[in-house]
C-alpha cells in the first residue's frame, strides 16, 4: 500500500539490527492484508533506550519490537508492563494502547499457544525443558502463569548457568505452590535426571529433581513451523 498521511508506523528498536528480516516480513503482511502500515528498523543502543520511547510517544507509534540490548532497559519507561514480562525482567514488544504503552515478552505465550495449537494444554502438567538461555526463562514464567504443575529444566553448566538458577529462585518463590527443578547436564540418559558419567540420577541444583523423571508431554520439538494466522487473528495482542 501507499504511504499516507495516515500511514501508522511499527518499528524494531535495538542493536545491531541491520540484518533483521522483520521489515520485510511484517511490510509483506500489511501490504497482503492491506493494512495502513509500515515496519522499520532503528538502531538504538542501551543508553538511547529513553530517547527512543520518547520518539516512539511523539510519532505515536502503534508498536514495536525490542532487541538486545535494550529488552531489560526499556522497562524502565513503559506505563504498563505483563505479567511475563514483570517476572522475566525483559520486554521484546511494545503495544500502544491510546498512549498507554505495554511491554510484552511473547516468546513464552508463543510457544504455549503452539503446544494448545497442537492440542497440549499445560495446566497442572509436568513440563520438561533442554536448556536455560532467555527462551526457556520465558516459557517457564508463561507456563507457570498457565498452571503447570512442574517444570524440570536441563542445562549444562555454562555462561547461562548462575543467573539461571537465580531467576528460577525468584520463580518459585512467586509461584510457591508449583514446583521448578534444575539439573546440570551433559546429557540425559534412559529418559532419567541423570549427570553424565556420575553415578548419581538425583543431584539438586539447587531445587529437587524427580526420580526418574521423564518427558511428561511426549517428545515436542521447537520447530520454527508458521501457523495459518487469518486476516485479523491476535489483533488484541499487537493493536492491529
Amino acid at each position: 500500500m501507499d504511504i499516507s498521511g495516515k500511514t501508522r508506523l511499527f518499528g524494531l528498536i535495538g542493536s545491531p539490527v541491520e540484518h533483521s528480516k522483520s521489515p520485510a516480513m511484517y511490510n509483506y503482511c500489511f501490504d497482503k492484508w492491506k493494512l495502513d502500515y509500515k515496519y522499520l528498523a532503528f538502531d538504538v543502543d542501551k543508553n538511547q533506550t529513553s530517547d527512543a520511547i520518547q520518539a516512539f510517544r511523539t510519532f505515536q507509534m502503534k508498536g514495536a519490537n525490542i532487541t538486545m540490548p535494550c529488552k531489560q532497559e526499556v522497562l524502565k519507561y513503559l506505563d504498563e508492563i505483563s505479567p511475563a514480562a514483570r517476572l522475566v525482567g525483559a520486554c521484546n514488544t511494545i503495544v500502544n494502547h491510546d498512549g498507554v504503552l505495554t511491554g510484552y515478552i511473547t516468546d513464552g505465550e508463543g510457544y504455549i499457544e503452539n503446544l494448545r495449537h497442537e492440542g497440549v494444554e499445560v495446566k497442572g502438567k509436568k513440563i520438561t525443558l533442554l536448556g536455560a538461555g532467555g527462551v526457556s526463562s520465558a516459557i517457564q514464567a508463561q507456563a507457570l502463569l498457565d498452571g503447570a504443575r512442574e517444570i524440570a529444566v536441563f542445562n549444562k553448566k555454562d555462561a547461562f548457568w548462575e543467573k539461571a538458577i537465580a531467576k528460577a529462585a525468584e520463580y518459585q518463590k512467586a509461584f510457591p505452590s508449583q514446583k521448578i527443578f534444575f539439573q546440570a547436564e551433559d546429557g540425559i540418559r534412559d529418559g532419567r535426571c541423570r549427570k553424565a558419567g556420575s553415578g548419581n540420577p538425583h543431584k539438586r541444583y539447587p531445587f529437587q529433581c524427580h526420580k526418574g523423571w521423564d518427558a511428561p508431554l511426549g517428545e515436542y520439538q521447537h520447530h520454527h513451523r508458521p501457523l495459518p494466522v487469518p486476516q485479523g487473528a491476535g489483533s488484541h495482542r499487537c493493536g492491529l
